[in-house]
């Protein structure tokens, strides 16, 4: 003889579906909600530079105006230092200084952005200082006025230059203004070798330059997301005078 399902037994088995769908749906929600705030402060292009003996610049960007700083040691298992980062305001582009590395060693570091530690996928990223003192006998600069895209307003980015494999960098000021001091990173630069200018804005843009050190004092103005290349400028002029 068939029997029928009681009442209750109907209601408890639709409740235990409902159960099921919702904790699966508030788990995803859960999950999507991580990433979504992970993501944004996650660092991104991180890099190592204006290296000296005993010194070094980390910079990053993030998606969002986030807060960090770097922990840093002389092994991946001791990050017991920290560097702030030069501008204590929240912000897409991220500069700080690690100073009192030991000569020509290497050291460790880990960026700590909004409260959370990031690594280099699962270990610490490393660098190693010069081994002996840059000694230039120049006091050349480098400078320059950054943009954004609407070529009104200062650009907040980092501004990196490679000459010869070595980089150097500065944070522009909040008039989009930087200077770098070439003759602490660079004990000479040949006047024929070309320049690359590279400047990281983040999630704002990126440009991409090219110029002559005899012009390097005063770079033209960049607008983020543009490329220039000073070098045909430079060409022009000397062609007419």
């Amino acid at each position: 003889m068939k029997k029928n399902l009681k009442l209750p037994t109907i209601l408890g088995v639709i409740v235990l579906v409902f159960g099921v769908v919702a904790g699966v749906f508030l788990i995803n929600s859960q999950q999507v909600f991580k990433i979504g705030a992970n993501v944004d402060g996650i660092p991104k292009n991180v890099r190592v530079s204006n290296i000296t003996d005993n010194s070094a610049t980390v910079t990053w960007t993030t998606d969002v105006a986030s807060k960090g700083f770097v922990k840093w040691g002389k092994s991946e298992l001791s990050l017991g230092k920290v560097a702030l980062e030069d501008d204590s305001q929240a912000s897409v582009v991220h500069s700080a200084n690690i100073v009192g590395i030991e000569t020509g060693s290497s050291f460790y570091f880990k960026i700590n952005s909004d409260s959370k530690d990031y690594d280099n996928q699962g270990i610490a990223w490393q660098a190693t200082t010069l081994n002996t003192k840059v000694n230039s006998n120049s006091n050349q600069i480098a400078s320059g006025t950054i943009l954004e895209t609407d070529g009104s307003t200062p650009g907040k980015a980092i501004v990196y230059l490679t000459i010869n494999g070595a980089v150097a960098s500065a944070q522009t000021s909040p008039e989009g203004n930087f200077v770098i001091p070439l003759s602490t990173y660079f004990e000479s630069i040949i006047d024929t070798s070309p320049i690359e200018i590279t400047v990281q804005g983040g999630v704002k843009g990126t440009t991409q330059a090219v110029i002559y050190p005899k012009s390097i004092k005063f770079i033209p103005t960049m607008i983020l997301g543009r490329a220039y290349d000073f070098r045909s400028a430079e060409i022009n002029n000397s062609n007419q005078q």
